[in-house]
């Protein structure tokens, strides 16, 4: 268990401290809990794999018991590419993934973007290739007049078009694993394309179009994922990932809310936030109609974290995430607490033996 507290080699790279800037003041707090709590009581994942429908189309993965064998798993991936695509909170994902993987052997960074938002890594025994993509809607998206603060932002959101920085590589991957959905909820002007022709609009203060609702929208979304995954020919396994729940308390992250809390809920003391359950709700119900039409065939997977991260609220970085005092920048008057991103190593670790799991029971 100590392990996982030393330095990722698999991260490591010249001139990129944002990892460090990020999470190293509440690295320590952060892991003493969720490392504590995690391996004691939620690292539990399921050995059977059950279909998420009647018609076996696809598969699914929850809470249950046992531990995947993460040093068998880099033979398996041998001469394979992964991708996951989707926000900031797929990099806490595919980092976290990177840096277990990386005990076994160190992970070479081939590139990333200006951000280091997008990056390529390769396990070069293996030739096993894992890409993070930067994709928040995962949907073509224009953006416009953005800020922090997200008053002024205009999105010009195509929700019948993937977005290209994954799509147009899509014929290459052997693994998609993908999810989003924070992106949709910004106190933001968004305007909603199909076929290049507005057909609502939601903030923006406007009687031209029709008001259509963040679960409309995030809906159309899933809906064209789906049937872009039908019609291609090439048939990687899609893996869809769940709403991860925030946990903000007393506000949200723009006004004064906090995530202070040291022990995890209890089951069934705290199911998340209403936002949350919705989105997740529309989820599953775009992946079932999705796989009882068969599109994606055997290769949809669903990858449910919903119910494991919702018990969870000691696990995010909180007031210790390294920008909560930059207040000038985000501009506001006090401290900015991340309730969102999960602390690595931590409890997001249980998502790649989870994934790891689901894929090898295949």
């Amino acid at each position: 268990m100590g392990s996982d507290l030393e330095e990722c080699p698999g991260l490591r790279h010249h001139g990129n401290q944002f990892l460090t800037k990020l999470f190293i003041s509440g690295l320590l707090l952060c892991a003493s809990f969720t490392l504590f709590y995690y391996f004691n009581e939620y690292s539990a994942v399921s050995r059977t794999l059950s279909a998420a429908v009647e018609s076996g189309s696809s598969a699914s993965v929850h809470v249950g018991e046992g531990k995947p064998q993460r040093d068998k798993f880099l033979s398996a991936m041998r001469n394979k590419v992964w991708a996951f695509v989707g926000d900031s909170i797929f990099r806490n994902f595919a980092e976290s993934f990177i840096c277990l993987l990386s005990k076994a052997e160190e992970a070479v960074e081939l590139s990333h973007d200006e951000d280091y938002e997008s990056k390529v890594w390769r396990f070069p025994s293996y030739n096993f290739t894992v890409s993070l993509i930067w994709s928040p809607f995962v949907s073509k998206a224009e953006m416009y007049n953005y800020d922090v603060s997200e008053m002024h932002s205009v999105f010009l959101l195509h929700t019948d078009v993937p977005d290209a920085k994954w799509a147009d590589q899509y014929s290459t991957f052997d693994y998609v694993v993908v999810g989003s959905g924070h992106w949709y909820l910004k106190n933001s002007t968004f305007f909603y394309l199909e076929k290049n022709t507005i057909v609502g609009c939601h903030y923006c203060g406007t009687r031209s179009f029709p008001e259509m609702g963040v679960d409309a929208a995030y809906r159309k979304m899933l809906g064209s994922v789906f049937r872009f995954v039908a019609s291609s020919a090439h048939k990687p396994v899609v893996i869809l990932r769940t709403w991860s729940p925030e946990h903000y308390e007393n506000g949200e992250w723009n006004s004064r809310g906090t995530c202070n809390r040291a022990t995890p809920y209890r089951r069934g003391e705290y199911d998340g936030k209403e936002v949350g359950r919705a989105m997740r709700r529309i989820e599953l119900e775009e992946f079932e109609r999705a796989a009882l039409m068969g599109e994606g065939s055997a290769r949809l997977k669903l990858f449910d974290i919903y119910q494991l991260m919702v018990l969870r609220p000691d696990a995010h970085p909180d007031r210790y995430w390294g920008g909560a005092q930059q207040v000038v920048k985000r501009k506001r008057q006090w401290p900015v607490h991340d309730c969102l991103h999960w602390c690595l190593p931590g409890a997001a670790d249980a998502w790649s033996d989870l994934m790891m799991e689901l894929v090898l029971n295949e």
